[in-house]
């Protein structure tokens, strides 16, 4: 039960708007994550010396996956419909809390992404079967994983807010 709704089936809602959006949004994050390689590749096409590009592709990567984790809240958000589901207020109530975020994430999702690189196998084998099962089961753990962080990073988020709204509110 959601927002105090019963679900009696679960169905894709394609015709309703916050569907479009959050699939938008989640087609940016992507694109934004990949942005780093893009840079790199451009950098060195423009033949930049291997520190200056490993440098700039470096801090793309950190303000890329910064601002990644500190988005990731936006989605919970659009999926309840909350007012303000924006990517400004997002950024506004994520400021200051991103390497918590980043935290959280590692620490929930490093031992299944070690599991993930440890059943690594040469495709084509019969060993690799079942490690391509494996890998599908540990995809759907990390997948749900990040999906549970997130919402439990935005509710976090929401009370904190909430919390210091009050006082405003009381005078």
């Amino acid at each position: 039960m959601i927002l105090n709704k019963i679900t009696s089936k679960y169905t894709v809602p394609i015709g309703e708007p916050v569907f479009g959006v959050f699939f938008g949004w989640l087609a940016a994050l992507k694109i934004l994550l990949g942005l780093p390689l893009d840079l790199l590749g451009v950098l060195q096409t423009l033949n930049w010396s291997l520190p200056a590009s490993t440098l700039a592709f470096a801090i793309a990567l950190i303000a890329a996956v910064g601002v990644s984790l500190r988005l990731t809240i936006m989605f919970p958000a659009l999926a309840v419909e909350a007012n303000g589901a924006t990517p400004s207020h997002t950024l506004a109530y994520t400021k200051g809390h991103v390497l918590r975020i980043l935290a959280l994430f590692f620490l929930a999702l490093a031992p299944w992404s070690v599991a993930a690189l440890g059943g690594a196998m040469i495709t084509g084998s019969p060993r690799a079967m079942p490690s391509l099962l494996m890998g599908g089961v540990l995809q759907t753990i990390t997948l749900s994983l990040t999906a549970i962080i997130a919402s439990l990073v935005f509710m976090a988020l929401g009370t904190q807010a909430r919390r210091a709204a009050l006082p405003h509110a009381q005078t």
